[in-house]
């Protein structure tokens, strides 16, 4: 399990299978889909990192127990992009995987 300190407190991340469907189902119509993102990241916009990376700490907070209750927003308000670099480094196949 990964965590993500968010003004101040920590929260789990985890990329699980339902945060993947979440930010498929929410990307659809782009032509976007986890698969795709963990390949081509060049068509990757903010607005996609955040959605991700909300639901990944969404579905951690899920699996431990943990009370999550910001908004799309407020997440992308609280986090940088240097947290969303350093959890896309994380999500993305390393060259084994790939």
């Amino acid at each position: 399990m990964k965590w993500i300190t968010i003004n101040g407190k920590d929260y789990p991340y985890k990329l699980t299978l339902g945060a993947q469907k979440r930010f498929d189902e929410a990307f659809k119509k782009d032509g976007i889909s986890i698969l795709r993102w963990l390949h081509v990241q060049d068509k990757i916009e903010v607005r996609h990192l955040i959605k991700l990376h909300y639901e990944g700490v969404k579905a951690g907070c899920a699996l431990e127990g943990f009370a999550f209750d910001m908004t799309e927003d407020q997440f992308a308000d609280r986090v940088s992009m240097d947290d969303l670099a350093v959890l896309t480094d994380e999500a993305a196949p390393t060259a084994d995987e790939s």
